[in-house]
């Protein structure tokens, strides 16, 4: 599926996802929300993402790095710090590192 023509592909997805509901499909059109900027649509699948798998880092980066794009430090860090709370054993996960400056206390 090619996402570069955001509109077919993001209505192609939704209609998927009527279908069958999967987190693949789900990542798919968040990604596609937020490579055409519409970050507000993009948080709300990557937080049913989240809700749905909470130990899937890429769905809690993906996030972050939104919050960060928004320059919203304090959300973008209480995100992660949520994860790594909910995965104490991907506290050394090297995603993390690029988000030392964070200060997360990891």
């Amino acid at each position: 599926m090619n996402l570069d023509n955001g509109i077919m592909a993001e209505d192609y997805i939704k209609e998927a996802l009527k279908i069958k509901d999967n987190e693949e499909s789900r990542f798919v059109l968040a990604e596609a929300y937020s490579k055409k900027e519409d970050f507000e649509k993009a948080k709300i699948e990557y937080q049913k993402l989240i809700n749905t798998n909470p130990k899937n880092i890429n769905y809690t980066i993906a996030l972050t790095n939104i919050y960060i794009q928004e320059k919203n430090f304090f959300k973008a860090r209480r995100i992660l710090k949520d994860f790594v709370k909910q995965s104490p054993e991907d506290k050394n996960n090297p995603k993390l590192k690029p988000y030392g400056i964070l200060k997360l206390g990891i």
